[in-house]
């Protein structure tokens, strides 16, 4: 996986060589929605980037009006574009959720699997990579990079 990363990273190294500083921020922007696009993509799927399906919630109470509220999929509102944000400057592109949000801190336990302390109970958060590269991810980035290029010249 690292090794198709460290090949874009080198095929893009020589494209973006040439560009004015202008220019690569209006590409590594471009990217970056793609990226965050294709992440999106992925959370709404419910799967990890190894491609295996999350973790599904603990069972709720029947009676409870909660439970009927938690049979939506997970990460409803995390996948947007409000909270799955980027960050482009001409060097590089971040995506992530950013900050100390409430948005970032649940991401952050669920991507982790962190324990949850509350006054009574505490909870270990089963792992679910809502952010990461697969080979999917490597060819999206490249048709992101093939479809800039087509706008460009």
């Amino acid at each position: 996986m690292s090794n198709e990363l460290e090949k874009i990273e080198t095929l893009l190294g020589a494209l973006t060589a040439k560009l004015s500083v202008g220019e690569l921020y209006r590409f590594n922007r471009a990217l970056a929605v793609s990226i965050r696009r294709d992440q999106s993509d992925r959370i709404r799927r419910q799967e990890n980037p190894d491609g295996s399906p999350f973790t599904p919630r603990r069972r709720q109470r029947l009676n409870s009006k909660r439970a009927a509220r938690r049979n939506r999929p997970m990460f409803r509102k995390l996948r947007t574009a409000r909270f799955l944000r980027f960050r482009v400057s001409p060097g590089e592109i971040q995506v992530g959720y950013f900050g100390r949000s409430a948005a970032a801190h649940i991401a952050r336990e669920h991507h982790y699997g962190l324990s949850i302390k509350g006054k009574k109970t505490s909870y270990n958060m089963p792992e679910r990579q809502l952010l990461g590269f697969n080979s999917e991810s490597s060819n999206e980035i490249l048709d992101a990079v093939l479809e800039y290029l087509k706008e460009d010249l």
